[in-house]
């Protein structure tokens, strides 16, 4: 993943102000909000962008908003920011570095475990295990399927990349037969 360092940025200003103000899980329960919702449209980074070029409007939402409880002070604070500044289209790349940003602070590192089916409980129990303790702290799994790997898993933590897909090791057997 492409990282944004002005999304970074806000990121790490909205946590520090957030600590700061003491809203902290507030403004968590906010961005997880907005991260689900940026997930689950495809008409929101148009709106997005439309919402970038009438920034009255960007700010009359975010009073409501504001008056209504439905966002923390410092959530909106940083939607009237994007909106000023012509930014809106930032934030969604802004959760994603709030998001990983947090877990860093928490000492939680994200992996993709990729594997052939479906994981039984205690397969990804054992999973979980092991890569806590390579990993040295408590390891965020997101749980993948991929049916092309024909067997074996995929295991992704940071930049380290595990490869024991059956794929992977028919490939490796392949090139060296052509040697």
């Amino acid at each position: 993943m492409v990282r944004n360092p002005l999304a970074e940025r806000y990121a790490k200003a909205l946590i520090s102000a957030a600590e700061t103000s003491s809203e902290t899980e507030q403004v968590k329960n906010d961005i997880l909000m907005l991260a689900h919702i940026f997930h689950e449209s495809d008409e929101l980074p148009n709106l997005l962008e439309r919402a970038a070029k009438h920034p009255e409007i960007t700010e009359s939402l975010c009073g409501f908003l504001e008056s209504k409880s439905v966002l923390a002070p410092m959530t909106v604070k940083l939607l009237n920011i994007l909106s000023t500044r012509k930014r809106m289209g930032l934030l969604p790349e802004i959760t994603g570095a709030y998001l990983g940003e947090m877990r860093r602070k928490q000492g939680i590192v994200q992996a993709q475990v990729t594997s052939v089916r479906s994981l039984e409980s205690d397969e990804c129990r054992k999973i979980q295990e092991r890569l806590d303790a390579l990993a040295g702290n408590t390891v965020d799994i997101q749980w993948l399927q991929d049916t092309s790997l024909l067997g074996g898993l995929f295991i992704q933590i940071g930049d380290t990349v595990l490869d024991g897909t059956l794929k992977t090791r028919i490939n490796q057997l392949k090139q060296h037969l052509i040697q």
